[in-house]
């Protein structure tokens, strides 16, 4: 393979000022070089990645386009350039290596380019090196700055990006979590909650128990404290999102289910909600008319209620020991009370009454406990004009985060 009237070429436009370069030219050798690392394979890869000077002549000129990237003649050559780096190490493990130990900096900076192509673009290439080189990802969750970079584009859909926090997530939601800021942990847990509903991550049981023991501290902070900062508010609805999100995920319900601590905690913190909406006029409220709602100031803790008995009836369905611990914790009490219309919360009602279900799924006790209580409540949950998704109180119902419908049967 010919490289040296590449090389020759490209040392050439490295002596010269960039407004001075032959753009197109260049454009024309970068593609050529990346076809060449996909039609010509690993032993290409090897040829252009072992050129003497090449590479380092490559991510010269494109620190020279990312100074000058808001002109726009610039971005087609170093879009191109940049991908050829990135072919250059696709499936090439030694190519990878020298590119993390020498200019995986130069990478970090171009991440922060204001140009959306270019950022993605880095970002397939930093999602490449993670693939095989276990201290990128540990170098990633420690650096806050680039992290952050990361978790913004992420939550801004950036393909790779997603890729990168999908990846570096499952063993290291703890380490990221605490090296970011507030407002970017909130962004963090979002990304994580759209991954999970979307069967995109893979959590490991320290990243569940993080998240367990987290969502605990959070809403032992929400019952005590009179007014909660909203950021914190918004931080704590996030976990509760998590752990609902587990809640009917196969991979993970076990790890919450045998968690008996957790799921007596769970109980414990609805029955605190729902007393304290019952008391006094706070956040946990119900709203029974629509119009009420234009009154009230829209709220995260708003959902706080909908969100434990959705855990809770994702928990108990087929586990007879979470079934009776919820009677026990007179649970049962609290979820009836709550299938009933509440502004606040959309889907409470629907929530409650498949809660129910769930509840008297081959448990006669629980069956019989609400059969001798005063009020009919069996008419409410089988009354379809209050849950058009319920069928019958005998089929199994799990709650998932359906596009189309926030209730979905399984």
């Amino acid at each position: 393979m010919a490289l040296e009237r590449y090389l020759n070429f490209f040392e050439s436009q490295n002596s010269l000022e960039i407004h001075l370069m032959d753009l197109q030219l260049f454009t024309t050798y970068c593609r050529d070089l990346r076809n060449l690392c996909v039609t010509g394979g690993f032993k290409a890869q090897s040829d252009i990645a072992t050129c003497p000077g090449l590479i380092d002549i490559c991510f010269n000129i494109m620190q020279k386009f990312h100074l000058n990237s808001d002109v726009e003649k610039y971005q087609k050559p170093f879009h191109v350039c940049i991908q050829l780096i990135g072919n250059l190490i696709v499936g090439h493990s030694n190519n990878k290596a020298f590119i993390w130990m020498k200019y995986f900096n130069i990478l970090r900076g171009l991440t922060f380019n204001e140009d959306l192509k270019t950022r993605n673009y880095c970002e397939m290439i930093i999602y490449n090196l993670i693939l095989d080189i276990h201290d990128v990802e540990e170098h990633i969750c420690r650096d806050t700055e680039l992290l952050e970079r990361f978790i913004l584009d992420a939550t801004n859909e950036f393909e790779f990006a997603c890729f990168i926090m999908e990846k570096i997530t499952a063993n290291n939601l703890k380490i990221m979590y605490e090296n970011v800021t507030e407002e970017k942990r909130l962004n963090l847990l979002k990304v994580v909650k759209k991954s999970l509903t979307e069967n995109h991550t893979y959590l490991s049981t320290s990243a569940v128990n993080f998240v367990k023991e987290t969502t605990q501290q959070f809403m032992e902070r929400v019952i005590t404290t009179d007014e909660i900062p909203l950021i914190e508010a918004n931080i704590a609805v996030e976990f509760l999102n998590i752990i609902s999100n587990l809640s009917y995920n196969s991979q993970y319900k076990s790890l919450l289910q045998n968690d008996s601590a957790f799921v007596t905690f769970i109980l414990a913190k609805l029955s605190a909600v729902h007393k304290m909406g019952l008391e006094s006029i706070n956040a946990f409220t119900p709203v029974a008319k629509l119009e009420e709602l234009e009154s009230v100031d829209p709220h995260p803790l708003h959902f706080v209620r909908g969100l434990l008995i959705r855990i809770i009836g994702n928990l108990c369905y087929k586990n007879k020991i979470i079934q009776d611990k919820v009677r026990e914790m007179n649970g049962i009490y609290v979820i009836l009370d709550c299938c009933k219309h509440d502004a606040k919360n959309p889907f409470i009602m629907q929530w409650s009454i498949l809660a129910v279900a769930n509840l008297c799924y081959n448990n006669p006790e629980n069956q019989l406990l609400i059969r001798a209580m005063p009020i009919d409540y069996t008419k409410l949950i089988k009354n379809r004009k209050n849950c058009n998704q319920l069928e019958k109180i005998e089929e199994s119902i799990v709650f998932t985060d359906n596009s189309e419908s926030t209730l979905n049967k399984k």
